[in-house]
């Protein structure tokens, strides 16, 4: 799919870019290596075919550098490219400080690419990725939430999730 060949360019034109290129080897081995080779304050984990906002990230780092938490999460759209359609994904508005449960709208919201993560709140804790075929961000999302002090949530649509790919497998 080309995905070495961008990451190549980005970390061409961007020194913080650092392409990692491994055999293919499932979404929870990636993200492992991914989250075990992070060195900067916050990560986050993209999908290799959806698309975020200019200035995403900033914007979630504010919110995390503001409230002071090690988990903040942004809204999202779900779109087709072949049907046109589109649809907010559980969206909620700005918030600090939330607790996971006390915060019962999130169960909804438990898709890692939604999120930053604090890099060292997720090395300490080592968050395991699980190799299964779905459902594995979450497991890592009900990790992460119930070990978190607190969490905020920014209001705007950072991250377009591209829905076409994302076939319900027949067995899990």
């Amino acid at each position: 799919d080309k995905t070495g060949e961008v990451t190549d360019r980005y970390a061409k034109l961007d020194s913080r870019v650092r392409p990692i290129h491994q055999d293919n080897a499932g979404a929870g081995i990636t993200r492992a290596r991914g989250q075990e080779l992070a060195r900067k304050k916050y990560m986050h984990f993209l999908d290799g075919d959806d698309v975020l906002s200019k200035g995403a990230f900033k914007t979630l780092v504010d919110k995390a550098e503001t409230d002071k938490v090690d988990m903040v999460c942004g809204n999202a759209v779900v779109f087709s490219d072949k049907t046109y359609n589109t649809r907010n994904y559980f969206p909620h508005p700005e918030a600090s400080n939330l607790l996971f449960q006390d915060a019962k709208r999130y169960w909804k919201s438990k898709v890692m690419w939604r999120w930053i993560f604090n890099t060292e709140f997720v090395q300490k804790n080592a968050f395991p990725h699980f190799h299964y075929k779905m459902g594995q961000d979450v497991l890592y999302m009900y990790m992460a939430l119930t070990k978190v002090r607190s969490f905020s949530q920014v209001a705007e649509q950072f991250y377009y999730f591209r829905q076409e790919h994302k076939s319900t497998p027949s067995t899990v």
